[in-house]
C-alpha cells in the first residue's frame, strides 16, 4: 500500500510540475535565438514558435516541428533539441510567413546587409 501512495505521490508531482505549452515556445525561441543568430536577423526567431505543436501527456509535454520533436518539457523543465532548419523552412513556407528561399539565403548567405533586415520584418 505505501508502494501505491509512493507512486501516486511521485506522478502527482511530475503532474503538477509539467511545463506549460507557454513554456515549451518560450524556451524554443530562446535556444533558437542562441543558436541561429543569422536566421534571427531575418525573424526566424519569432517565426520558429509558431511552427512548435505542443502535445501534453500528463506527466510530460513534447513539442514538434513538423513530424519531429524538438521540445521536452519534464518536472517543470524544457530541453530543446538540434532544430533541422530545411525542414523548419519548408513548414514555415507552408504556414505563409515566409518563404523557404528567403529562410534558406540566410543561411547560405549569412547576415547580409542590416537594412536589409530591417525591411523584412
Amino acid at each position: 500500500m505505501k508502494k501505491l501512495v509512493a507512486l501516486a505521490a511521485v506522478l502527482l508531482v511530475l503532474a503538477f510540475l509539467n511545463p506549460s505549452e507557454a513554456e515549451h515556445r518560450a524556451r524554443f525561441a530562446e535556444t533558437f535565438r542562441a543558436d541561429h543568430p543569422v536566421l534571427s536577423l531575418f525573424g526566424a526567431d519569432r517565426l520558429a514558435p509558431v511552427l512548435l505543436t505542443y502535445r501534453s501527456y500528463g506527466i510530460a509535454s513534447v513539442g514538434w516541428v513538423g513530424d519531429e520533436v524538438v521540445t521536452v518539457g519534464v518536472l517543470g523543465r524544457v530541453r530543446v533539441r538540434e532544430v533541422d532548419m530545411e525542414k523548419l523552412a519548408r513548414e514555415a513556407a507552408e504556414k505563409g510567413e515566409r518563404t523557404a528561399d528567403e529562410i534558406s539565403r540566410g543561411l547560405s548567405e549569412g547576415a547580409g546587409e542590416p537594412e536589409d533586415a530591417g525591411s523584412r520584418t
